[in-house]
């Protein structure tokens, strides 16, 4: 059987095509795997950073999914796959990120934290489809003294009114992968951002661990847009001192040189 892995939408119908084929062949699911793990791959790098674009990114999503996704078996892990593609994704016409502007946001947070000769590995696929309910998504996994992540950029979703921009989804997501960085830990932030938010005044009583974790990642991204507006201001309510805050925050915990 030939395994379409153009983009995620071409992937979904081939997968559904694999369960039919199961009933008939248990070993299907053996061959897409077998299919996916003897690709190689050709990303674009810059230091320990990959960018994977067309059928490169749609493997590394499948790679990761299996490495991410708790199962007792190959099997469970597929039909695990096809569900999610089967609910979550769409084809779409909506604004995507390029190599260029990926590689020119990373330049940017190079020049202000030296930020990838400081993290661990990542790699970052741009998806050629519209995931439901997100513009962008990280994900980690951890060794003993060790951290690789990922990040998987699709279609706009929704851009909030305009707030949002794929430039600006990338920089929310380098902010998960920062406290990946920090903590060792998908869902643990750093204590000094607790004491950060007291020094500003906030009150985070009400907020839900889900909520600390996203206000995390746009502290990153409020203090990159402190130091430039070319990829547009998501939070133009925000006044710039609460984002200078910000900047020096980020600085002090991911210090330059």
């Amino acid at each position: 059987m030939r395994f379409d892995f153009s983009n995620l939408c071409t992937l979904r119908d081939t997968l559904g095509q694999l369960m039919e084929r199961y009933e008939e062949d248990e070993d299907a699911f053996r061959q897409f795997y077998d299919a996916v793990a003897e690709k190689t791959l050709c990303p674009h790098s810059i230091g320990p950073i990959r960018i994977y674009n067309g059928s490169d990114a749609v493997l590394e999503y499948i790679r990761w999914f299996y490495a991410t996704t708790p199962s007792v078996s190959l099997d469970d892990c597929t039909d695990a796959l096809y569900l999610r593609l089967e609910d979550k994704i769409s084809c779409s016409y909506g604004e995507q990120i390029d190599l260029p502007t990926i590689c020119h946001v990373l330049t940017i947070v190079d020049d202000l934290f030296s930020f990838s000769q400081k993290l661990h590995p990542i790699s970052i696929s741009i998806i050629d489809a519209e995931m439901d309910g997100r513009n962008g998504e990280s994900i980690a996994v951890f060794g003993d003294d060790s951290c690789s992540g990922a990040i998987f950029l699709y279609r706009m979703w929704n851009d909030f009114g305009g707030r949002f921009t794929p430039a600006t989804v990338l920089l929310h997501e380098l902010g998960h992968q920062l406290h990946f960085h920090l903590t060792g830990a998908l869902r643990r932030l750093p204590e000094s951002f607790y004491a950060f938010l007291r020094q500003l005044g906030a009150d985070d009583t009400n907020a839900s661990d889900a909520d600390m974790l996203e206000l995390f990642a746009d502290t990153f991204l409020l203090a990159v847009i402190h130091k430039t507006k070319e990829f547009g201001d998501p939070f133009p309510e925000i006044s710039e001192k609460i984002k200078e805050h910000c900047y020096s925050y980020i600085r002090n915990i991911l210090p330059t040189e």
